[in-house]
């Protein structure tokens, strides 16, 4: 399994705005996102459905997984991506632990703490 997904009630902009709130409480930055949709439609005159991919990062777990061997700062920040599907948002996390297991001998214990963390966080929304 490479991704965790889960549907939250609300369009994008209300489920954006909600995710960024409980991720700042609970110590993650967005640094990043991009607005997919926009882009397309600016560039290409194509039309999707609202499409956002952020990527996060706490302090902490960047410490954590940089502490461990600089080669894992490879799988950071982590990826969230929010896609409006009618009256929902689906929510996806790219898992790293998958990857950092198939393509490194490193352990995986940082990245599935965090992971998890992330999980428990879109769980509760």
């Amino acid at each position: 399994m490479y991704k965790f997904e889960i549907d939250i009630q609300g369009n994008l902009e209300e489920v954006y705005g909600r995710i960024f709130s409980v991720l700042k409480q609970a110590g993650y930055i967005i640094l990043s996102y991009v607005d997919v949709a926009e882009i397309l439609q600016r560039t290409m005159q194509k039309k999707i459905d609202p499409l956002y991919i952020l990527n996060i990062c706490k302090p902490a777990a960047a410490n954590e997984f940089i502490s461990e061997s600089y080669e894992t700062s490879m799988f950071i920040p982590c990826k969230l991506v929010l896609h409006q599907m009618g009256e929902n948002t689906r929510v996806s996390l790219q898992l790293i632990s998958p990857q950092i297991e198939t393509f490194t001998d490193l352990s995986t214990d940082v990245a599935k703490k965090y992971e998890n963390e992330i999980v428990d966080i879109l769980k509760k929304m």
